[in-house]
């Protein structure tokens, strides 16, 4: 069995809402989900009836077996289905996982345009070196030895490439590792700024979610950093926990501790002082979310281009580099032939 897709699940959260508010038992509801979806929702539904007639509570029941939700969607469940709030739990998930694919469809189709440019700069580098050896050799030109060199660059490319991503999701899997390398990503201008205002929304949002699925602070805070899917907030949300179980109030923990940064623990602040928490936190979400989607603006109008750029000087680089390497050849054929 495999976990159902980001959009499959938004679906099924979508769908579960509308028949729990409308009365429908979940026992039903899960058994209408199972004959309308595809294979993986379907499995994933039935598993969870079963886990229902054995005794389990429905959130219990999609953690057992294989494979499981996200401990994010797990946690909302739990905390949403013991409240009685179900529905605002399926609506907190579809929100959240909404966000997640339109945000990484945006980042796709940044980085298709400058993929395509390194590609067509690797075939049109690749051709005029072909071509100069076909004339030095005096013969025609060898398309399967610029096809091997054209592969040969993509697959050492690709691999750089997807050594380095999968390397990267490997050492943020690893415990300690991860920190650092979210603390060098903080430093890149733009892009580390987007990156941190995006985990701030999302921990916000998630909070905010949290407690209107019922659940308490302690949970909730925990929730959401798990949500914030950053290993460097979540470590400082654990240093603070022990003060936020004795009573203390969040937003000057937040503030001592440089979590957030500002002006959002400023927010978190005004918000317990005032009594306006909720209204404060969907000032936070709403505002970094609006300076994240600026940060993207900026980095899909400039990366593309620059790298369009750097292709464009180096393809004419090697044009000129092999037009001289070319009359260099048509000179040495000449002096032979004299």
């Amino acid at each position: 069995m495999r976990l159902p897709s980001a959009r499959q699940r938004v679906r099924l959260y979508d769908q579960l809402r509308v028949y729990v508010d409308s009365g429908t038992p979940i026992q039903e509801a899960l058994g209408s989900l199972s004959q309308s979806g595809g294979p993986a929702v379907r499995e994933l539904c039935q598993r969870a009836q079963n886990g229902i007639i054995a005794g389990h509570t429905f959130a219990n029941a999609l953690t057992i077996g294989k494979p499981v939700l996200p401990k994010f969607e797990q946690a909302v469940l739990h905390a949403s289905e013991i409240s009685g709030r179900l529905p605002i739990g399926c609506t907190i998930l579809r929100d959240t996982l909404r966000r997640f694919l339109d945000l990484r469809r945006e980042a796709i189709w940044a980085c298709a345009y400058p993929a395509f440019i390194i590609h067509i700069a690797v075939v049109v580098t690749a051709l005029m070196p072909a071509v100069i050896g076909a004339i030095r050799t005096e013969g025609s030109l060898d398309w399967g030895a610029y096809a091997r060199h054209v592969l040969l660059t993509l697959l050492i490319l690709h691999g750089l490439f997807w050594g380095c991503f999968f390397g990267i999701r490997l050492l943020k899997q690893r415990i300690g590792s991860a920190i650092p390398i979210e603390q060098f990503l903080r430093m890149i201008p733009v892009g580390g700024k987007t990156w941190w205002l995006l985990v701030v929304s999302r921990f916000a949002q998630a909070y905010d979610g949290m407690l209107n699925a019922g659940a308490n602070v302690i949970d909730a805070l925990e929730v959401a950093s798990l949500a914030s899917n950053s290993a460097m907030l979540r470590e400082q949300i654990k240093a603070i926990l022990p003060h936020i179980k004795q009573g203390e109030q969040i937003g000057p923990w937040l503030e001592a501790g440089h979590v957030l940064g500002k002006p959002w623990e400023e927010f978190w602040i005004t918000g317990e002082k005032s009594g306006r928490q909720e209204e404060m936190l969907n000032q936070i979400v709403r505002e970094s979310a609006e300076q994240a989607e600026q940060g993207f603006a900026i980095l899909k109008a400039v990366i593309p281009k620059a790298i369009y750029i750097t292709a464009l000087v180096y393809i004419a680089y090697k044009i000129i580099a092999a037009y001289a390497e070319y009359v260099k050849a048509c000179m040495d054929i000449m002096n032979n032939k004299l």
